[in-house]
């Protein structure tokens, strides 16, 4: 899967559902089926059969409608209602409904997902997303422990971590910036001056004597041969 294009796998197969059902609808307009059309159009209603209730999910996702309000003839009469192109795939012609409408749903269904992909490229390449989806990691450990993700991270709880976990990566993003360009911070002068505190020999150990120079393999200066 293309890490650039987070709906592939939705795109793919309504393609070949779309595909499918054009083919079913071509054999089924025929007057005349041979044995082998017969077989192929047993194996389309088969496939369709199989796909229908995933594909109308992610036609639903899309946030595209899938059905059609059917009003009945006033000699015969009845409810009007809305009738589900996927839950009626094989009975369209009952309620009048063109084919071409399903196609039309699908396609869109497509379009969508394209403008979902390249909207989420864009946030690929944005530092902010990642920002926060690192900060909202919490709340996704939290739903996968069974808590309402949502309303624990929209609860004052949750905005104040939020808020506070923002301003904490500014910061050190800054910092970070800063370091790289070459300005030293108070916080590198601090770690230098505490580096080299504890780098530094200390009065106590370090060498006074003739005696301690000699044995620590140093030369005494000649003013200190004469103390």
């Amino acid at each position: 899967m293309n890490l650039f294009k987070r709906h592939q796998k939705e795109q793919q197969l309504i393609t070949e559902f779309k595909e499918a059902f054009m083919a079913y609808t071509l054999l089924d307009r025929k007057d005349y089926l041979t044995d082998a059309e017969k077989e192929l159009q047993f194996k389309l209603r088969e496939k369709l059969n199989n796909m229908n209730g995933e594909v109308g999910l992610y036609v639903h996702k899309a946030g595209i409608s899938a059905s059609i309000t059917y009003t009945p003839p006033p000699m015969i009469g009845g409810l009007v209602r809305n009738i589900d192109f996927f839950s009626n795939l094989f009975n369209l012609s009952q309620f009048s409904i063109a084919p071409q409408l399903v196609v039309d749903s699908l396609d869109r269904a497509i379009g969508n997902y394209n403008v979902y992909n390249n909207r989420f490229t864009k946030k690929l390449i944005n530092p902010i997303y990642w920002v926060g989806e690192l900060i909202r990691v919490p709340f996704h450990i939290a739903h996968f422990a069974g808590f309402d993700e949502n309303k624990l991270e929209f609860s004052l709880f949750g905005k104040i971590y939020k808020f506070t976990s923002s301003i904490l990566i500014f910061i050190a993003t800054i910092l970070t910036i800063l370091n790289y360009v070459g300005i030293n911070t108070k916080l590198n002068v601090l770690g230098k001056s505490a580096n080299s505190s504890q780098s530094s020999p200390t009065a106590k150990n370090s060498p006074s004597t003739v005696s301690d120079l000699v044995k620590s393999g140093q030369t005494p200066s000649p003013r200190e041969k004469n103390k």
